[in-house]
């Protein structure tokens, strides 16, 4: 096998090629079905080469790999800096509270406001109308059944058990198409009528009533098509997702342009632009180390970086994803944008490693697990602080049983405040007031410890 090709692999998976022997199997380096495929596209990128069915098969080892002429070399990847930056606590909890208390009027900025009582409604009205496709897929026929009659139930994949059960609890409880016999599990049909139009034909009318949220009615849609194979069990929910370019596309779409999305960015970036604004001329060229934790398709990490290139200040970024193709993608669209990013494949389900440590800021937009969250507090600084959007309530105990100091979210009148809010934690010290909004915190001497 030549370089390139040992080259172009480290590439698309994001690994150091110095730690590829040539007699090591393919399944060695997490190169799944998923990622074989990314691999094909590249190699017909770069080399003009199409790799059939039988090539693919037997490289199952680097050295059984066919032979371009080109070559491709891997960017050098970069060294983790130290920093002699410290941050107060004030630095943090003064701008988080000056965000917090406008939090009514951000999410009303992007048209959450309205969020309920449009938006939502249609939506439900299409998850429904999905649903009753799939079971009818499955032998299960709610839009032809009569008033009171007796329903077949449908028969879930074994891993499946729970989401079957609470797709009849949706039939039950919100859409009242059905009713449950708890004792015998018998399933009858209710009178209400099942709405006339097709899934296509509502989500025509959803792109075209609710223009600010086409990615996430697309992404519906485009999953729900599947619903009934993942339920028989017959394909999972990551290859619907992951497994073309489409759903690839959605899933970034989503990441990029849902207005919650975008509405938590904007807080998280505000936050961090007044730490930088707070920070004293004696810190000023010190590095900011920031971390993000799941990036996957990027949506967050781009408005990050973005903000962080035009502040011009000393920064590191390091993207982190369990994803090889979501770090490959990263390192490949940002990397020469973004001079100051890493890119490193890591799990927070395990210990960080040593490098991935010393960090001012973690960033989330995924929600985290128990095992997660004590795994990510060592990877914080001290006087570090980690930045989620997740619904919050539970996560303050969770948090500091997981070793974080004091915890807070965004909040608001609005009800939209209830889906989505921006959770901030310290990495060290005692809860405080629950309001970190209303008692601004004055610096002194002492907090820069």
């Amino acid at each position: 096998m030549t370089e390139a090709v040992r080259n172009l692999v480290a590439t698309v998976t994001g690994l150091d090629p110095n730690e590829m022997p040539l007699d090591a199997e393919i399944a060695d380096f997490w190169i799944d079905s998923l990622m074989g495929k990314e691999l094909g596209r590249e190699v017909e990128r770069v080399f003009a080469y199409t790799l059939d069915q039988n090539d693919q098969v037997n490289a199952n080892t680097l050295c059984n790999w066919p032979e371009p002429s080109a070559l491709l070399a891997p960017p050098p990847e970069a060294k983790p800096t130290t920093s002699p930056l410290v941050l107060s606590m004030s630095d943090i909890l003064t701008p988080f509270g000056q965000v917090k208390l406008a939090t009514d009027q951000s999410l009303s900025g992007y048209h959450l406001d309205q969020f309920e009582r449009s938006f939502l409604a249609d939506s439900n009205r299409l998850c429904t109308i999905l649903v009753i496709e799939a079971f009818d897929k499955l032998g299960c026929h709610l839009r032809t059944s009569a008033a009171g009659q007796p329903l077949n139930r449908v028969r879930f994949a074994p891993q499946h058990t729970r989401l079957g059960q609470w797709l009849y609890g949706y039939l039950e409880r919100d859409a009242r198409l059905v009713d449950t016999n708890h004792n015998t599990g018998q399933v009858t049909r209710t009178w209400l009528t099942v709405p006339p139009k097709t899934s296509h034909a509502m989500l025509q009318d959803l792109l075209s009533q609710h223009p600010n949220f086409i990615a996430a009615s697309w992404l519906t849609y485009h999953v729900d098509q599947e619903l009934a194979s993942v339920l028989s069990g017959k394909r999972d929910g990551q290859s619907v997702l992951c497994g073309s370019p489409y759903g690839l596309e959605a899933i970034a779409a989503l990441y990029t342009e849902f207005p919650f999305f975008r509405a938590g960015c904007s807080q998280m970036c505000e936050i961090v632009k007044g730490v930088f604004e707070r920070l004293p001329a004696s810190h000023q060229g010190e590095t900011f180390k920031v971390l993000e934790v799941g990036a996957g398709t990027g949506g967050l990490t781009h408005v990050m970086a973005s903000l962080l290139a035009s502040l011009d200040v000393p920064v590191e970024y390091t993207f982190t994803d369990a994803s090889l193709l979501m770090v490959a993608g990263a390192r490949r669209h940002l990397e020469h944008q973004y001079p100051f990013m890493r890119f490193v494949m890591h799990d927070m389900a395990n210990v960080a490693d040593q490098e991935l440590r010393g960090q001012h800021l973690v960033l989330a937009n995924t929600p985290f697990n128990v095992t997660s969250l004590s795994n990510v507090r060592p990877v914080l600084r001290s006087d570090g602080f980690l930045q989620a959007a997740v619904a919050p309530e539970h996560w303050e105990r969770e948090m500091q049983a997981a070793g974080f100091g004091h915890v807070d979210w965004t909040d608001g009148n609005t009800s939209a405040n209830a889906y989505q809010k921006v959770i901030m934690a310290m990495a060290s010290g005692d809860q405080g007031p629950g309001s970190t909004a209303i008692k601004a915190i004055s610096p002194n001497k002492g907090d820069r410890g």
